[in-house]
């Protein structure tokens, strides 16, 4: 399937233009440092005139280009110079920190009206995320210590995986362990070393 809008606006049937670009998954949507890439793809965005004659306007071989860390703050500055600020996001948060494996598609739309082109509000797609960032990625199992247990339980396998990530699931959280009620200084295991 290919990303598809419908223009739906008061039943407008008219010339109209559409600009694709990518923004960050999470507000404030900020321009994205990937880019698209494609025909009618410039500067890292989409654009193209819609058909008056049709409301549904088909985005077909679109890719997005990833860019690596260190070009990161080069990409941000092209979607600057290019103006690629759906949102209006002031300068002082464009910086900062960017997810670059998940981005969303922004459709902006702008119709033919008596004052010339005006724009419709931005819509966006659902997050996109990148499959192969370890992040995302869905774990494989690579070796696995015993293939079988015994019926009655109790036998510990030991699943070795690729690309696991060593991420705190919250920032500056200390691992409790559930056998004693202040913070446990290792990784709780069971049984729990610190009962003994």
């Amino acid at each position: 399937t290919h990303p598809t809008i419908r223009m739906s606006v008061n039943n407008y049937r008219g010339p109209g233009r559409v600009r694709v670009s990518l923004v960050t998954k999470d507000p404030p949507h900020r321009a994205h440092p990937h880019e698209l890439v494609g025909k009618d793809c410039k500067d890292g965005f989409y654009e193209a005139e819609l058909c008056p004659e049709r409301n549904i306007h088909s985005f077909q071989n679109l890719g997005i280009q990833c860019v690596k860390k260190r070009e990161l703050e080069a990409a941000v500055a092209e979607r600057i110079r290019t103006n690629n600020n759906p949102f209006n996001v002031p300068a002082e948060q464009r910086g900062g920190e960017y997810d670059l494996a998940a981005v969303r598609l922004c459709f902006q739309v702008w119709v033919r009206g008596p004052g010339g082109l005006r724009p419709l509000p931005p819509v966006l797609s659902q997050p996109i995320y990148d499959n192969r960032a370890p992040s995302t990625a869905e774990l494989r199992i690579c070796r696995v210590n015993r293939n079988s247990g015994s019926c009655r339980g109790g036998d510990e396998i030991f699943l070795l995986c690729d690309k696991v990530q060593k991420v705190s699931p919250h920032p500056g959280h200390v691992p409790m362990c559930p056998h004693v009620p202040t913070p446990c200084p290792c990784p709780c295991v069971s049984p729990c070393p610190h009962l003994a």
